[in-house]
């Protein structure tokens, strides 16, 4: 298949499987970092207080860095009862709503993210539990994520209005168009 997508949506989409792929690694440090807790807890009978917190942070990080993959395999949960009520056209046109709406709201999320995640670094704000974490380093993740969102929320719109347009074909997503 010819790969017609820009230099810079190739990049975004490369960005995008790193940040699932850590994401994943980081599930699987949760997974094993669990085991190892309830091992060390009810066999061992020692404490491992800083576990719990270690897991709470993977499980927020993972879910952020691994949105903009899941975004652009649409494998995110829909209610889609008026979407199936719609023409095919109607719906391209929904969908370029819906999408844009996405970029709006991610836009406001990523200048929040980083004006808020600028003060906890400037205050230098930390999280006071059983491992001190200075606030801004959860933070950090929020904007990055995003900004990569607008994008993906951008690119589908695009593709969205080539269908309307009648420049692009729709087309079910083929494994080399997701990168699979």
């Amino acid at each position: 298949m010819v790969n017609n997508k820009s230099l810079f949506r190739r990049s975004m989409e490369k960005i995008e499987d790193i940040m699932a792929g850590v994401a994943g690694v980081l599930l699987a440090i949760m997974t094993v970092s669990i085991c190892v807790s309830v091992v060390m807890r009810y066999m061992l009978h020692l404490s491992v207080g800083w576990a719990t917190q270690m897991q709470e942070y993977i499980l927020y990080t993972a879910v952020l860095l691994g949105s903009p993959w899941v975004l652009r395999l649409d494998g995110h949960v829909k209610i889609d009862v008026v979407h199936n009520m719609l023409s095919n056209r109607n719906r391209q046109r929904l969908e370029v709503f819906v999408n844009l709406l996405g970029a709006l709201i991610c836009s406001a999320l990523f200048y929040y993210g980083v004006f808020t995640t600028h003060k906890n670094f400037v205050e230098q704000t930390v999280i006071v539990n059983v491992l001190p974490v200075a606030k801004w380093i959860p933070l950090i993740f929020v904007p990055i994520m995003a900004a990569v969102l607008v994008f993906e929320f951008l690119f589908k719109s695009w593709d969205k209005i080539q269908i309307l347009r009648g420049s692009k074909v729709q087309t079910e997503l083929s494994k080399e168009d997701v990168g699979v």
